[in-house]
């Protein structure tokens, strides 16, 4: 019985760090991102109704190099006009694309053959958690780290609920896998994968629609959070 306290307090001391992770890290918990605006001439106007010519001169410099991009809102099929720094960040006013384009904290990650290449590497996915939130979103506004900044300034629910998806989380897969290998007791999960811009682990809580009560959250087997994953040691 000794031993098996002895083991438990240890566990239990052990068991902080490795599920909060490294203290020491920045984190910015999700923000939701009031609509979008731009400053044309001193006067602050909403992105979604700039005047079309106005961004088309901010995307000038950007279409010179990157000829015959689509625009992913098509304005020509009823949709809008967006300046391409409203996405992806950047400089508009650049000149070159060193002043265009924000630099990557790891430049040789994303080379090829020593220059800088818009193909993403393959298998980024610890690197991003890494890298410039600044970079993350100039390669891929989508990206969820930073999609709030991005998209959530027009596309607020879409983006708070994709990052709470079972796409994202995988919390299907890391529940039965806990409870099928007797790591957890829990049949619901209660783990899930979430980065916010920094790329530290965090909690997702689960916000319904509409309030459940705790029966109905257990009828309807909806967990009220997900923890970040273990550290390998604990699993």
């Amino acid at each position: 019985m000794k031993r098996v306290l002895t083991l438990s307090v240890v566990a239990l001391l052990v068991g902080v760090p490795v599920f909060t992770g490294c203290a020491d890290q920045s984190w910015t918990a999700y923000e939701r991102v009031p609509p979008q605006h731009v400053n044309l001439d001193g006067e602050l106007v909403d992105l979604r109704a700039q005047p079309e010519d106005a961004a088309r001169a901010s995307n000038e410099g950007c279409v010179a190099c990157h000829q015959n991009v689509g625009d992913p809102h098509q304005s020509s099929l009823g949709g809008i006009t967006l300046r391409c720094i409203d996405c992806h960040g950047g400089n508009d006013k650049g000149k070159t694309k060193e002043e265009a384009h924000p630099r990557p904290r790891f430049p040789d990650a994303w080379s090829r053959d020593g220059e800088q290449s818009a193909a993403n590497p393959e298998q980024s996915y610890a690197l991003l958690n890494k890298e410039d939130p600044v970079w993350i979103r100039f390669v891929n506004p989508g990206d969820l780290r930073v999609a709030n900044q991005a998209c959530g300034g027009c596309h607020p629910a879409a983006v708070l609920n994709v990052s709470k998806s079972l796409m994202t989380t995988s919390a299907h897969f890391w529940g039965t896998a806990a409870y099928a290998n007797g790591i957890l007791p829990n049949k619901r999960s209660i783990l899930g994968e979430s980065y916010s811009p920094e790329g530290v682990a965090q909690k997702v809580n689960n916000v319904p629609d509409s309030p459940m009560t705790a029966a109905q959250m257990d009828k309807e087997s909806v967990s009220p959070f997900l923890l970040p994953l273990p550290r390998f040691e604990a699993t």
